[in-house]
């Protein structure tokens, strides 16, 4: 997503989990706490505005935008490169993890950024001309490239800059930025954005001082081999741009428009696609019934459909976040929402709302983002998604509004959010604001829809079985033996869980990947330990982990390679592990089922030592409030009923659910962020569910002997 450069931003990193009320905080293991809030040139937290991230494949990140410079105070287009951590990548830059691009005293703004497959990186955006006396704030649309290693590549424009010169160059012309970017398939660069023109201009906006569409392509070596002007919203009072474009099959350029809720697709050589909607363009002046309309992202989606979002102004001012989805030839998808578009959401007055950016996820599902402290889900076929925070709206940890949305590799999201900060006594001041936001993921997992999923380990044969909860449908596979102990968690960081088992015999994990069904194993553990994996760094893949209980010792295979070995419980306990001070990261923990106590080694809070329960319990921990934090709990099978200490406030409730001979089996079945009660009935292999949103579920599943896996870490 390019965002255009109007106040201030600040840039979030979300690492967020794909469920839908799971906590969101700060990602301590980014800068220290989550946040990095500092002007790369000077180190103060004032004078930034980033307009785009990118996360590349290493896991580090870069942030274009613009800053003041350390020397000048100019604000200045700039690129930031920081490693995983949130710490400047050194080799980056003039060593300290940051390019500044100043073309003279007047300084420079930084729109948008694209990749090349080579791997340089390309910022469009403007720069102020000093040619026109007493009319220094001109701007020019600029375009530079750099190398990998945040140098300019000369071999690009004039020492790595193309300056956009616009065919009049008379007193009527006014200046032209770039707001968007993109990569044709043969190497060009493409991008849209603004020209500003006067009264007496002849350019297509000849009527009156207007603001037009404009597009630019640069070949490899920034020769301007395209610049055109269009009037593409038609509306004679409108002040329209490109706001954001797509390269799509062919070549082709998807761009849509600011102003009006308009969209036009263009050739690979500039010219307008006529097959495209009417004569190219798709115009929707009062498309919401509101007096201003305009697009503000694009994602093209799977299948060639065009998502768009934006923003709508009603005649009282009151902005609303909008979105409308569109078949690839241009006309509406009416499957989409209500007639191919949705509800305005949270209409306000004097609030900046819109839809910046979206984001269709696995499952088919949208995120997007343009509420302040907000993100929106919707359900494939444009409807609120329910199960996610309010009517499909969840309160996020930041000031801002969610403007650049990327799903990474790990299966998790990263995004951009913008805001206005305030001092006192100073008013609106910029920050160039850099995070990273965590959540906890779903356990037991199997299709990565964010929902625990009915699933059995089959000891005979050594199968595994799991009904999707996506779809209904069967997964199965055939991983071990009868004497392997299942361990089944995300290993590789997609955001679904992998089939996995520990054998005790040689302290073998066989991990089978669930990106593409191969395996790997290495040896950790020796006969006699308990394997309990568990995410103990917070960084969203499980650590395999084996607790010793002869010398009462864990030992953390952590997913940096270190090892982590600490002395925790006695010869007895059982392993007891989740994150009970919602800190991202698992805890270690012990039940002592002798005096029925519980001790657990907070990551954040320190220790927690209570008794709870008697002999004969069975621990089923988890998050049963949807605060976020692990609730010591256990089922007692000689009454069939389920007891949960709170961790808010440390008071308890009861219910009944199950029978003395069923198996707990808890998770969040029904993907709402809160743990469901459920048991195994094993003699029928039947699951009974307790919906903390759906209700009650009756599944058979599996048969007589099957270990059901949401068991298997809990204390039996």
């Amino acid at each position: 997503m390019k965002t255009r450069i109007f106040t201030t931003i600040t840039a979030i990193l979300l690492v967020l989990s794909l469920e839908a009320k799971a906590q969101i905080d700060f990602d301590d293991s980014f800068s220290g706490n989550g946040l990095l809030r500092s002007n790369p040139h000077t180190g103060s937290t004032e004078r930034g505005l980033v307009s785009e991230i990118k996360r590349l494949s290493d896991g580090s990140y870069l942030v274009a935008g613009t800053a003041a410079g350390a020397s000048s105070g100019v604000m200045v287009m700039t690129v930031q490169k920081l490693n995983p951590d949130g710490s400047p990548d050194t080799s980056f830059g003039g060593g300290d993890g940051v390019f500044a691009f100043q073309p003279n005293a007047r300084g420079s703004a930084g729109s948008a950024m694209a990749m090349q497959s080579d791997g340089k990186i390309v910022v469009a955006g403007y720069s102020f001309i000093e040619t026109h006396p007493g009319r220094e704030n001109i701007r020019r649309e600029t375009v530079i490239r750099l190398n990998s290693n945040g140098t300019l590549d000369t071999s690009f424009g004039v020492n790595g800059a193309r300056v956009r010169q616009h065919v009049n160059e008379s007193n009527v012309d006014l200046g032209n930025e770039a707001f968007a970017i993109g990569i044709l398939p043969d190497g060009r660069i493409v991008t849209g954005g603004q020209f500003i023109v006067g009264a007496q201009s002849q350019d297509p906006c000849h009527d009156q001082a207007r603001r037009c569409s404009t597009l630019s392509i640069y070949d490899s070596n920034g020769a301007q081999t395209v610049n055109k002007t269009y009037d593409i919203g038609g509306y004679p009072e409108a002040r329209e741009g490109i706001s954001e474009l797509e390269v799509v099959s062919g070549g082709r350029i998807v761009a849509g428009i600011i102003g009006s809720f308009s969209l036009v697709r263009f050739n690979a050589d500039g010219t307008i696609d006529t097959s495209f909607g009417t004569a190219g363009l798709i115009r929707n002046w009062d498309f919401f019934g509101r007096t201003s309309n305009s697009i503000e992202g694009i994602e093209i989606q799977p299948g060639g459909k065009i998502l768009a979002t934006g923003r709508t102004v009603d005649i009282n001012q009151a902005n609303g976040l909008i979105t409308a989805r569109f078949n690839s030839d241009g006309g509406l998808d009416t499957s989409y929402g209500t007639g191919g578009k949705t509800p305005v959401f949270a209409a306000q007055s004097g609030r900046m709302l819109t839809g910046r950016d979206s984001l269709t996820l696995p499952d088919g599902k949208i995120i997007v983002g343009g509420m302040p402290g907000k993100m929106i889900r919707l359900n494939a076929d444009g409807t609120a998604d329910s199960t996610f925070g309010i009517n499909g709206v969840k309160s996020i940890p930041i000031l801002g509004i969610p403007v650049s949305l990327q799903l990474e590799g790990s299966g998790k999201v990263s995004y951009g959010a913008r805001t206005t900060l305030l001092e006192p006594g100073q008013g609106p001041v910029d920050e160039w604001v850099v995070g990273r936001l965590r959540s906890d993921g779903v356990k037991f997992d199997f299709d990565g829809d964010s929902r625990t999923d009915h699933s059995i380990f089959r000891p005979g044969p050594g199968e595994w079985w799991y009904m999707r909860s996506s779809d209904g449908g069967n997964g199965a596979f055939q991983f071990g033996t009868n004497t392997d102990t299942p361990v089944p968690a995300d290993f590789t960081g997609d955001g679904v869980t992998d089939v996995a088992f520990w054998r005790e015999s040689t302290g073998e994990w066989y991990v089978l990947r669930s990106e593409d069904q191969s395996f790997y194993s290495f040896p950790f553990g020796a006969i006699g330990d308990i394997a309990i994996p568990g995410d103990f760094d917070g960084d969203g893949i499980a650590d395999p982990t084996v607790f010793r209980p002869s010398i009462a010792t864990w030992f953390i295979n952590q997913s940096s390679g270190a090892i982590r070995i600490e002395g925790f419980g006695a010869n007895g306990d059982l392993p007891v592990v989740g994150d009970y001070d919602g800190d991202g990261k698992d805890d270690i923990g012990i039940y002592r089922p002798s005096v029925s106590e519980w001790w657990i080694n907070r990551s954040a809070d320190g220790l927690l030592a209570v008794q709870f329960g008697t002999s004969g319990d069975k621990t089923v921990q988890g998050d049963y409030t949807g605060d976020g934090k692990a609730d010591i709990a256990f089922f007692r099978p000689s009454s069939g009923e389920w007891f949960v200490l709170r961790s808010e406030d440390s008071s308890f409730y009861a219910f009944p659910f199950g029978t003395g001979s069923d198996i707990p089996t808890p998770g969040d079945f029904d993907g709402d962020g809160v743990y469901d009660a459920a048991v195994f009935r094993n003699s029928a292999g039947t699951w009974f569910v307790l919906g903390s949103t759906s209700g009650v579920d009756i599944t058979s599943f599996g048969q007589p002997g099957d270990v059901p896996l949401p068991s298997v870490y809990t204390a039996q």
